[in-house]
């Protein structure tokens, strides 16, 4: 086992115990191990273009560690500094959709598109240096993913598919983060309205869950939950490119969320081609009513 790799599970393993002991200080929006650490100096800054794959798409997914940001598209990893600017990226399995990142770990969900295990869905684990730790193969796609105490919670779509047709119910699991196994039933969830596909992106504060969907007919995308998937609140707050909670190293000693837009034309129209993409990121306080935007 290489040191990046131990570190990892290590970190799983300890925030594992905590929880268990009713501690969430590893968690976002908790106190973070290290010292204070500079905030973004403006609400709003674009990433350096170079890092994107020009056929990757949209960004699928984003999370934050207090050292780095990760942005993932469909076929790539970026991983940028606090500033935006690029410091590495890896080409992965298409369709990589959502990212978090826990305690030395960067978990990604993925609907595989091709090849023999198409139509299934992974859990990948990949270290701060995006080398890859371990994976696990799931009998159906995967999207959202986050991790609340000790769990990992993975978005997996409509229960009946196709599901890009509107629908209220969607399915999620729980797996252990080091195993990768299910820890346990799939649970069917329905916040009172109709969405399209499943969970774009889930994230956390450290108490509950937040999840955004692909709302339908006018539903509100951003739901939170209990961790047994009980709606509390929805919000008319989109994130479907990406979001999560800025880590309290780099809040200000605020609670504060980004969310993450696609530029420039990325998508191709009639006879013009699609353009390589861009993004943008554009960072919120939330004071657990109100998304304001920081200038």
């Amino acid at each position: 086992m290489n040191l990046n790799r131990r570190d990892c599970l290590r970190g799983i393993f300890f925030t594992t115990l905590s929880a268990a002991a009713g501690s969430q200080q590893a968690a976002f929006g908790k106190p973070s191990a290290g010292a204070a650490l500079p905030a973004p100096k403006a609400g709003t800054f674009d990433f350096e273009a170079a890092a994107f794959d020009p056929k990757g798409g949209h960004i699928q997914g984003a999370a934050a560690s207090d050292e780095a940001l990760y942005l993932a598209q469909m076929t790539r990893i970026c991983k940028f500094d606090w500033n935006g600017k690029m410091l590495k990226t890896l080409d992965v399995i298409t369709h990589t959709g959502d990212v978090c990142w826990h305690d030395g770990c960067l978990y990604t969900s993925v609907a595989v598109y091709g090849g023999p295990n198409k139509g299934k869905g992974m859990i990948q684990v990949f270290d701060k240096n995006l080398d890859l730790q371990r994976e696990t193969l799931i009998d159906r796609g995967t999207d959202g993913i986050t991790l609340l105490d000790g769990t990992l919670y993975v978005g997996m779509g409509a229960k009946t598919q196709p599901s890009k047709e509107p629908h209220r119910v969607n399915l999620f699991g729980r797996f252990d983060p080091v195993s990768l196994k299910e820890t346990a039933p799939r649970q069917e969830v329905d916040y009172g309205f109709e969405t399209h596909y499943g969970a774009q992106n889930m994230l956390t504060d450290g108490k509950i869950l937040y999840v955004n969907f692909y709302g339908a007919k006018g539903s509100p995308p951003f739901v939170a939950f209990d961790k047994d998937f009980k709606p509390l609140k929805t919000f008319r707050f989109g994130t479907g490119q990406g979001a999560d909670f800025v880590p309290a190293a780099r809040a200000a000693g605020k609670v504060r969320v980004f969310t993450i837009r696609t530029t420039g034309n990325w998508r191709a129209k009639g006879d013009q081609p699609a353009e390589p993409p861009g993004a943008r990121i554009q960072f919120y306080d939330f004071d657990g009513e109100t998304f304001t935007a920081v200038q």
